[in-house]
């Protein structure tokens, strides 16, 4: 009954029609089952621990005014210095320096893109062991969280070359600069907000 009633769930949050979430939500709640819905709701649906708690460097930057506007630009603008020097320590590879350059540039405005007021972003570079990766935090509607998860299991089942142009996550926008798989994570705030944090490998 429990298996039922979980897949009952992520039927409601993955469903087309965004009413349905709440509803699911709810649902959720009450019978007790989040940790488990949310285990079963996707296998990538977890963030390698090791890599966000033993990274050997870290620069994060956070965007809270809430959305894409001229002051968070000018805040992003500035990171873009931090960033330069940054690069400097991770790398004396342009190419590679180039290449988170371009994945946060890109992954900035698809995923800030989609905040509301009240929402807001974080964007982190990790190094560990051999490798370089770019972790995207959002504070988030339920409805901009799941579409970026259903978009993201469609990476997997599909090929991302089959992926629709207009997908909310421009896969072939990202793909030329970092590799899957993808690993995330969907972290319960409130009824109405959820932390939707997404790792990301650089190529």
């Amino acid at each position: 009954m429990e298996a039922q009633n979980i897949q009952k769930i992520i039927a409601l949050l993955e469903s087309e029609d965004e009413k349905n979430i709440p509803i699911g939500l709810r649902l959720m709640e009450s019978l007790r089952l989040t940790s488990e819905v949310f285990i079963a709701l996707h296998g990538n649906n977890s963030l390698p621990t090791s890599i966000c708690q033993d990274a050997t460097s870290k620069v994060t930057l956070y965007f809270e005014n809430q959305q894409i506007s001229l002051q968070s630009r000018k805040t992003y603008l500035e990171f873009y210095d931090k960033l330069s020097n940054l690069m400097r320590t991770f790398s004396d590879k342009i190419v590679l320096s180039q290449r988170i350059f371009n994945l946060i540039n890109t992954g900035f405005f698809i995923f800030a893109g989609q905040l509301v007021p009240q929402e807001h972003s974080m964007l982190q570079i990790l190094s560990h062991s051999i490798h370089h990766y770019v972790l995207f935090g959002l504070k988030t509607s339920w409805a901009t969280a799941l579409n970026f998860h259903k978009h993201i299991k469609a990476l997997v089942i599909e090929q991302p070359h089959q992926i629709n142009l207009n997908s909310l996550i421009r896969w072939r926008d990202l793909a030329s600069f970092c590799q899957a798989p993808l690993h995330y994570q969907l972290t319960p705030q409130s009824d109405s907000l959820v932390h939707f944090d997404l790792l990301l490998k650089i190529k």
